[in-house]
């Protein structure tokens, strides 16, 4: 790894914090609406280091279309967090930030710079 690399891979671990991560649970298909509510049943509880970042507009262009206006954030973390994924029937792990819950949509490898994933979460609407 090049000493930038090194040196992003520091600078984001400086910024670590408790997050806590909701994980799996029984996903449900609204019968109205026909897309995947958050599980019935909660599932695993755990909590994790991450870097949390407020979303940029090239991170919100990432984002399924009609969910680009909700409030997102962006997560670094050497854990891989499962996203959402409507063909497989899947929600996304649950992060809850600042006592809010936020539903990851997308996760990217960043190992390239030091054993990191991107993850980009969309506040959960209630």
């Amino acid at each position: 790894m090049s000493a930038c690399l090194k040196q992003i891979s520091s600078i984001i671990s400086i910024f670590d914090e408790d997050v806590t991560i909701k994980r799996g649970g029984t996903p449900v298909i609204d019968p109205v609406t026909g897309r995947l509510t958050q599980p019935i049943t909660p599932g695993i509880t755990e909590v994790i280091k991450a870097a949390i970042y407020p979303a940029t507009e090239r991170d919100a262009r990432l984002l399924p279309e009609g969910s680009r206006a909700r409030a997102s954030i962006v997560l670094f973390s050497k854990i891989k967090l499962d996203s959402n994924d409507a063909k497989l029937n899947k929600v996304g792990d649950i992060v809850v930030y600042n006592t809010e819950d936020y539903e990851v949509f997308r996760s990217e490898d960043w190992n390239n710079i030091g054993t990191f994933y991107k993850h980009i979460a969309i506040k959960v609407s209630v």
